[in-house]
């Protein structure tokens, strides 16, 4: 399996409130999400991808919700991408979800799912996501789906399922085959 990122769009309160799941993977690990944000968090995303600086040491950190036990959230996603100095048009994308189940009250031990990985990137691939991501906060495609070599905006995902959670089993079943 090579890195990629999969974030599909489910029919929530928009435009102002998105529902997505993001399923991604570096290879050796995987992980997935359902979380909210709004299409200006995804623009943000996409325009600091799709002009990282190209220089040593250069960072971009985007972070919602909370790991924490007095914030109470729900949910808690990193978005992280540097450039360690020595990796010439080479750049580590982190990726931490965090669904936050150990802090409810009620909870069942298969619940909690905590993902933690990054993956290198060239410079192409960075601002090919980068755009993916803006075009996608845009609200014209269901699902972003993006590898180091390739990208693609597209409309397969199923109808929005009316249970609560199941947009998750939606997500893995738009997965390219």
């Amino acid at each position: 399996m090579k890195p990629f990122i999969q974030i599909t769009r489910h029919l929530y309160e928009e435009p102002y409130t998105l529902n997505l799941v993001i399923i991604a993977g570096n290879g050796t690990a995987m992980g997935s999400l359902e979380f909210y944000l709004n299409p200006e968090n995804l623009n943000e995303i996409g325009e600091a991808l799709a002009n990282f600086p190209m220089h040593d040491k250069a960072s971009y950190l985007f972070e919602r919700g909370s790991e924490k036990t007095e914030d109470n959230f729900a949910w808690f996603l990193k978005f992280q991408l540097s450039s360690p100095g020595g990796l010439q048009n080479k750049f580590t994308l982190r990726l931490r979800f965090n669904n936050n189940e150990h802090l409810r009250e009620f909870h069942f031990a298969s619940d909690p799912q905590l993902t933690d990985f990054g993956f290198v990137m060239t410079g192409e691939s960075t601002r090919n996501l980068g755009e993916l991501l803006t075009e996608f906060s845009k609200l014209n495609h269901q699902r972003l789906y993006w590898t180091n070599e390739t990208g693609v905006l597209d409309n397969g995902v199923l109808e929005p399922p009316t249970n609560h959670g199941h947009v998750v089993t939606e997500a893995f079943a738009a997965l390219p085959k």
